[in-house]
């Protein structure tokens, strides 16, 4: 949370509101001398407007979804501020909800409530605050918080609300907890220490953070809001939206706009993707990678482009050597998709299918997957049902493996998605438990302050595989 501090006298005009967090405090200053008939917006019924504003009047928005809010205000009379006396009424849409008049509020329905705290129910929207003084003369300094109702603000925040303007610029935070706003052009924001709030508007906007990128960890919400923990200064977590870049202090950038569209795959298409790094690489999918290729597919690049991408890696090219003969290919994607030899008569079909060009070998593999997850004929006979549950059981205990390793964990060394990998083994229930603790002791290393790694977790996106 932050304060809110008034730069310049606000006009009671929604167009240039200052923008108020649930939880963050507003400090502000009746000083204008501006006549109120001329900062009145012509949009609100004026008659309604009882008492009316009779100074010079400050507008704060705050956009709430629906629930249940506490609004608080304190002035000279709670011994935080020099404004004597005050009015405040509020908004939405044009719509005055409820004025109050040095402790008396006026709900929609006329109900009176207490002199400093407001609480009620509202719909999701954008509400406006306007404050003015008792009188055209009475000029002062006052605080305004809006909490979950029953939550009592930190009228002694030390952070600060720092605005952006239609320019590229850099905004910089204090050593407190900050919440940065930019608006058009290419932003950098700085938060600086503390927990910051930093949100871009339009254009390519960088976050600026202080340390070494091995020592963060980056959490991906469902809803597309970013939460970056610093883990070797006391886990300060900034929170981030609307945000291209991220920058660390030792010149690493992670391209967020690169991989922010993995938020958009299904539970399915996860799934088809863990199941690629498993054909093609023999091994979980390292985040980086896997969100990278997720977001490409959520922009239209489809399975098929995606597994011809896929052969032509360096990494494919070590699992299956060009050099292999078809027979000595299929026999190892076999192998790595299914954890068994393939049966004769499926060898030569597959084989002969790969001989005469009829298939290529980016496509085989693909074919191999699908075959694997299909369900069995109806005249299919105990033993090849059998043989495909346990295909399926092999394959899908694979992807867990990787979802884990990759999205649940966030971890991306190639390596260790290797190791982790290898150590499971067809029909043997224990290899899954010793893959899992491998795993967890790698992620134990990569959470050091120092020395550790950067973690890229998504967070309620996709289940856990071994939550109990």
């Amino acid at each position: 949370m932050a304060k809110v501090i008034e730069i310049i006298d606000a006009p009671f005009s929604t167009d240039t509101p200052y923008i108020l967090g649930v939880g963050d405090v507003f400090l502000g200053e009746i000083k204008s001398t501006e006549p109120i008939s001329q900062i009145r917006p012509a949009t609100f019924d004026t008659a309604r407007m009882t008492p009316a504003f009779n100074g010079p009047t400050d507008v704060v928005a705050v956009t709430l979804e629906a629930g249940a809010y506490t609004f608080h205000f304190i002035n000279a009379d709670a011994n935080e501020g020099s404004l004597p006396g005050y009015l405040m009424t509020m908004f939405a849409e044009g719509e005055e909800l409820g004025t109050s008049s040095n402790g008396a509020f006026l709900t929609g329905d006329g109900t009176a409530s207490g002199p400093v705290t407001i609480s009620t129910q509202l719909d999701a929207g954008t509400y406006y605050f306007g404050f003015s003084g008792h009188t055209e003369d009475q000029t002062g300094t006052y605080q305004f918080a809006v909490t979950e109702r029953g939550a009592t603000p930190n009228f002694s925040l030390e952070g600060e609300f720092v605005p952006g303007t239609s320019a590229a610029e850099t905004l910089e935070g204090t050593e407190n907890d900050d919440r940065l706003v930019a608006l058009q052009g290419d932003d950098r924001l700085d938060g600086g220490a503390g927990s910051d709030d930093l949100s871009g508007g339009e254009g390519m906007d960088t976050a600026v953070l202080s340390g070494d990128a091995q020592s963060h960890t980056v959490e991906f919400l469902a809803d597309g809001t970013i939460r970056i923990f610093d883990r070797g200064n006391d886990f300060d977590v900034d929170t981030l939206s609307s945000i291209e870049i991220v920058e660390f202090e030792t010149g690493d950038d992670l391209n967020l706009q690169a991989i922010l569209g993995i938020l958009d795959n299904s539970e399915a298409e996860f799934d088809q993707l863990i199941e690629m790094y498993i054909a093609y690489f023999n091994r979980a999918p390292d985040a980086a990678g896997l969100y990278f290729w997720g977001s490409v597919f959520a922009d239209g690049l489809d399975i098929e482009e995606i597994a011809a991408l896929f052969l032509d890696q360096d990494e494919t090219r070590a699992t299956y050597p060009e050099s292999d003969t078809n027979l000595e290919f299929a026999t190892q994607v076999y192998s790595n998709v299914l954890g068994r030899t393939p049966d004769s008569a499926g060898l030569t079909f597959w084989q002969e299918q790969l001989d005469n060009g009829a298939i290529g070998r980016d496509t085989f593999i693909l074919e191999v997957l699908r075959g694997a997850k299909a369900d069995a004929p109806d005249d299919a006979t105990p033993e090849f049902v059998a043989l495909q549950e346990a295909d399926q059981f092999y394959l899908n205990t694979k992807t867990d493996i990787g979802t884990y390793y990759a999205a649940t964990l966030g971890m991306s060394d190639v390596d260790a998605a290797s190791d982790a990998m290898a150590l499971f083994v067809r029909g043997d229930a224990t290899s899954v438990t010793a893959a899992q603790e491998n795993i967890d002791e790698a992620h134990a290393d990569l959470l050091e302050a120092s020395n550790g790694g950067l973690l890229l977790p998504l967070v309620g996106v996709i289940d856990d595989p071994f939550a109990i």
